[in-house]
Order: structure tokens, then sequence, then C-alpha cells
């Protein structure tokens, strides 16, 4: 369920939390309470529907911080390609060119790999870089020994090599399925609680029930980086590219 698009997701949580909460109105039908105990219920209810909003927001809270991580990291690798272009700039004019060749052909890889929206376009982007960075750290192992290479151009190629690998890892990364579990655990009890104590409110209870699907499908969205709709900005690694076609 975890892997379907972002708006199925959404239906089947909405279908789900509807018929938790046509359940909890039955039991109440088939219980024939009426005042009896209606405080203690608004108190569980209560209760159940703040510890709902409290693992929403963390769960938020997490996503988003992945989000930002992603997007730094778009960013560092972007300053990353630049620097590297620098230093390789005041090699001579004929390595000079076969670097650039190569640095254009690696910085517009990692922006396909950054806009793939499926995960075999992601594998075909991860190859595509590795490929090129293989090709780059022969260009680097050639002329190494060569005096008029500066020192600083190794460096700046395994940083740059080093943020790739970290945004691979952090564009993988998920939230804890666990974590999630608990979360819709706690959407269906509070919708089961909703039908049981407030049956014959439905459009209130509707409300409740759709804002938090949209919350949680937020979530989702957030926690997918190519899938989703909510995506990284590019925009660091699109001005670098433009930059290297200027030069």
């Amino acid at each position: 369920m975890l892997h379907l698009p972002v708006w199925l997701l959404a239906l089947c949580l909405l279908l789900m939390m509807s018929a938790a909460w046509c359940v909890g109105r039955q039991v109440r039908a088939c219980a024939g309470r009426r005042q009896t105990h209606a405080s203690d219920d608004s108190f569980l209810l209560a209760s159940i529907l703040g510890l709902l909003a409290l693992s929403i927001g963390f769960v938020l809270v997490l996503a988003l911080h992945r989000y930002d991580e992603r997007g730094e990291l778009v960013v560092r690798e972007a300053s990353a390609i630049d620097a590297v272009w620098n230093h390789a700039d005041r090699l001579e004019a004929s390595e000079r060119a076969a670097w650039r060749t190569l640095l254009r052909s690696y910085v517009d890889a990692r922006l396909a790999y950054g806009r793939a929206p499926t995960p075999m376009e992601e594998e075909a982007g991860i190859q595509r870089t590795g490929e090129l960075q293989q090709k780059i750290w022969s260009r680097v192992q050639t002329v190494l020994h060569d005096f008029r290479v500066p020192p600083a151009l190794t460096e700046a190629t395994a940083y740059m090599f080093q943020v790739a690998s970290a945004r691979e890892v952090s564009r993988k990364a998920r939230l804890p399925a666990t974590l999630l579990a608990t979360l819709l655990a706690f959407c269906l009890l509070a919708a089961m609680l909703m039908g049981f104590r407030r049956g014959h409110q439905p459009i209130a209870s509707a409300l409740a029930i759709l804002l938090i699907v949209l919350s949680v499908s937020c979530v989702a969205d957030l926690d997918r980086p190519a899938s989703g709709s909510i995506l990284v900005s590019q925009q660091a690694m699109l001005e670098v590219q433009r930059a290297l076609r200027v030069w």
C-alpha cells in the first residue's frame, strides 16, 4: 500500500477511515447507548485526536527534514561541480577541453537523475553517473603526476563524488514503515471513535476525516522524491548547467 500513487493512497485511506467511522457508528447503535458516560467518550475521543495530531506533526517534521536535506544536497553538489570546473580551468588548453566535455556531460547526468520520475530511470541515472565518475577519475590519475595540475583539483573531484553519493543515499531514504503503520492505526482508531461518539454529526466527521487524509497525503508526497508532486528544486543544478554551456 505504501508504494501506491499518492492520490490512490489518499483514496484508500479515505475509504478505510470512512468504513471505520461507519463501524463505530454501528457499534454505538447496537449498544443502544445515548448519554451514558458521554463525558468519558468525549475525553477518549479528544485524547485520540490529540495523539493523532501529534503523530502527524512528528512525521511531517521528519518528512520536511528529509526534503530540506535533499534540497541542500542539490545545492552542495552544484557548488562542488562548479568548483571542479574552476580548478580544471587552470589546466592547459588541450586538457582543459577534455575536462569541460566530461563535466558538461556529468552535470547533464546529475540533472537527469534529479528529475527521474521512476526507480528505473533513477537507476539509469546512477549508472550513467558511475560511468562518468570513472572517466573523470581516470583523467585525474592520468594528469596527477603533472605539476601543472592544481593540487586542489583532486580534492575537489573527490568531494564532488562524495556529495553525489550522499545525495543518492538521501534520495533513497524513506520514513520507517513501522512509523507509517502506527500513524495508519491512529487514523483508523480516531475515525472509529468519531463514528461512535459523533455518529449523529456526519458532516463534521467527514470534514475531520478529510483534513486528516490531506495531512497524511502531504507526508506521503514529501516521502516520495521521484514520484511525488512536491519535488526538490533543481534550480541550482540548472544554473550550473547554463554556466558550463556558456564557458
